[in-house]
């Protein structure tokens, strides 16, 4: 399942992002960030490849509407989160760090919050559970034989 694949792959990585910031020195950030979803990508034109007629039409239908409501990004808009959150220095502070990021919030349009509050996203569901990721970390690191 490709969805649930992803969607576990993004769960795992705000787990080891909240796990590590905690271990962090002061001064140094670690942000999770959901990168968006742009109709160009290799994911998208693997699916067309896999998927029943009706579904092929659905999967050219969906991102025009997706993107004129702003759910998928054009190719200029893709970036923009990834390039707020990197270089903005109000998160580039102790305080943000562990913190998830959403391109589908997109800081640079009428956020209306303070800049280090455009496009994060609370963390819902498993995600605040400290001991899953303290688990997720200590997995992670041992299976790239590193240590703590």
């Amino acid at each position: 399942n490709l969805g649930g694949s992803l969607a576990d792959s993004k769960l795992a990585q705000v787990l080891f992002n909240a796990a590590l910031a905690r271990r962090l020195k002061p001064g140094v950030v670690s942000l999770a960030l959901h990168p968006g979803i742009n109709t160009n990508t290799g994911i998208m034109r693997d699916l067309h490849q896999s998927r029943s007629a009706l579904n092929k039409f659905l999967d050219l239908v969906v991102p025009v509407i997706a993107q004129a409501i702003g759910l998928y990004h054009s190719d200029e808009d893709a970036p923009k989160v990834h390039i707020h959150v990197s270089t903005h220095p109000a998160l580039q502070t102790d305080s943000a760090s562990g913190r998830f990021y959403t391109s589908m919030k997109p800081p640079l349009r009428n956020c209306g919050r303070a800049p280090e509050d455009c496009a994060h996203v609370p963390l819902l569901g498993l995600a605040p559970d400290r001991q899953l990721q303290e688990e997720v970390f200590v997995t992670s690191c041992e299976l790239l034989g590193l240590t703590d």
